[in-house]
């Protein structure tokens, strides 16, 4: 029984090593990202958020025409907007999608009728490659 014990020791100690040998070839964060929300509303956004992944962002206090800047750290998910305008309307939209590995410089407009996406991508560290993309979804308000 004693050796048995012994060289089940002797297993099990490299499996942590190995399991972190593992993870760290796997595709990592390491990417960050930027994104700009512009509101184009025509009204102030007196409250809102933008959710990405679990960093939640402010978006009350920003005027017809301005814009907010953000950085995060890359994380799979996709943009959630929720914004309340001065006029007491209400909307809240998913928009994008994000994957680890990537660095993003992004643009987020909403608008009157419409949250409009312009998403530039790239590989961790390189600017070789670089998607542009554009997504735009309606808005349903609620009064």
């Amino acid at each position: 029984m004693e050796k048995i014990k012994g060289a089940a020791g002797a297993l099990l100690f490299p499996f942590p090593a190995l399991l972190l040998g593992l993870f760290a070839l796997l595709p990592g964060c390491g990417g960050t990202g930027k994104v700009q929300f512009s509101n184009q509303a025509g009204e102030a956004i007196v409250e809102g958020h933008l959710r990405i992944g679990g960093q939640v962002f402010d978006l009350g206090g920003i005027k017809p025409g301005e814009s907010r800047n953000f950085s995060f750290p890359c994380s799979d998910g996709n943009y959630v907007v929720g914004v309340t305008l001065s006029s007491g309307r209400r909307a809240v939209a998913t928009i994008g999608t994000l994957r680890r590995g990537m660095d993003y410089e992004d643009v987020i407009s909403i608008e009157k009728k419409r949250i409009h996406l312009e998403s530039r991508q790239s590989e961790v560290g390189t600017s070789r490659g670089r998607s542009i993309l554009t997504q735009e979804k309606p808005l349903k308000w609620i009064f």
